[in-house]
């Protein structure tokens, strides 16, 4: 069993998936596997991804976007740990993995770090991001899965719902939060992430479905309490 299973979910990304995996050959910890889910890509990903020299595992198949894509790669991992990377994402250097293994022998479920993210010169993203679980996350999600290893048992029973298109990934941290697992931040700036994600569009739509999990997990009364705060953060993200 390897260390460290790395889900890459790609859809037609054959401009920003080589440095991805370049990122990954040049870590100086091995003991790790690469598996890479591809949505049927019709630009040259999925050739790419097959003769890296990174040896990732590749499946190709018709899917329903990015979280079933991660879904299938919780499937397939075989590692004690796994993380997330998009294909317009890279690891941030070549020790990240060799700085997080001394932190992963603990009893904490989840090891979150940091992330950077490019090309953000006209967003309100900001271009630091500290990952954290704690009562923050009730607001906003406050881990970033780019900077979040996983332990394979919190995926025991459950996956990324699926009903949530776009915020599965939120919906999932909550529960962990609620479920209070154990977990530390270290100060490792794991990736350096693209501005490509699919809840980078803060359009109505977004704050929808934030509101229709919070309802969900939170209950009626701490959603309720809420709503000001979505209409606030809906008109900030699109001034």
């Amino acid at each position: 069993m390897p260390v460290f299973s790395v889900v890459i979910p790609v859809f037609n990304a054959a401009r920003t998936l080589p440095r991805c995996l370049d990122s990954l050959l040049q870590q100086d910890f091995s003991d790790f596997e690469v598996i890479v889910c591809d949505g049927v890509s019709t630009d040259g990903s999925l050739e790419i991804a097959r003769q890296h020299p990174i040896g990732a595992h590749v499946s190709s198949q018709s899917d329903r976007g990015v979280y079933d894509a991660m879904n299938r790669g919780i499937s397939l991992a075989r590692g004690e740990w796994l993380l997330f990377l998009g294909a317009d994402d890279h690891l941030a250097n070549a020790a990240v993995l060799s700085e997080i293994i001394p932190y992963c022998g603990g009893e904490e479920q989840l090891v979150l770090g940091n992330a950077v993210f490019e090309d953000l010169k006209h967003s309100r993203v900001p271009g630091f991001y500290r990952s954290e679980l704690t009562s923050r996350i009730l607001w906003r999600n406050t881990i970033h899965h780019q900077s979040a290893f996983y332990h394979r048992s919190l995926f025991e029973n459950a996956f990324y719902d699926m009903r949530f298109s776009v915020l599965a990934d939120y919906h999932f941290n909550l529960h962990l939060h609620r479920a209070k697992i154990a977990w530390k931040h270290v100060d490792v700036t794991v990736a350096v992430c693209g501005g490509g994600g699919v809840s980078k569009n803060f359009n109505a739509g977004l704050y929808k479905e934030e509101w229709r999990l919070k309802r969900e997990v939170l209950g009626w009364p701490m959603a309720v309490i809420q709503l000001p705060w979505l209409a606030m953060k809906f008109l900030w993200k699109n001034l």
